[in-house]
């Protein structure tokens, strides 16, 4: 049985997620995903929590900065374990030497799996769908 305890968890892990991947916080991605994780997306699969570490600084390479947005999510649960969706936003700012720059932004929806560990709830898996992508030129401030 679920509380409302428990959905204010998931949606803290969620937005701890998204805070961890544009601050490339790999120690807290430690703390919030299981150790055989997976997150699969268009043109990646991730497998395991050191693997899912090293995602921030691999989109560091990629790209000058990201931001992800978390909206909305709806969950259900199952004893030890529950499924969710949730909306995100993410953007995604390419390297460039100019003021001005391209941002390629996602409409995502991810299909959650989460695991309760040790009385903590963890997301275990998460499928990254694109809604869909625009790119738009942006100023970047100084």
């Amino acid at each position: 049985m679920s509380s409302s305890n428990d959905t204010t968890e998931l949606m803290a892990l969620v937005n701890h997620y998204a805070r961890a991947i544009d601050r490339c916080e790999p120690d807290v991605l430690r703390e919030i995903l299981t150790d055989d994780v997976v997150l699969v997306g268009p043109g990646f699969a991730v497998n395991g929590i050191e693997e899912a570490c090293a995602v921030p600084a691999g989109l560091r390479e990629q790209f000058r900065a990201t931001r992800h947005v978390v909206h909305n999510q709806c969950v259900t649960f199952d004893g030890n374990t529950a499924q969710g969706e949730t909306y995100s936003t993410a953007s995604h700012i390419h390297h460039s030497e100019a003021s001005e720059a391209q941002v390629l932004v996602w409409e995502v929806r991810y299909q959650d799996q989460f695991k309760l560990e040790a009385g903590r709830w963890r997301i275990s898996r998460r499928d990254l769908l694109i809604d869909w992508t625009e790119t738009r030129p942006i100023l970047l401030s100084e």
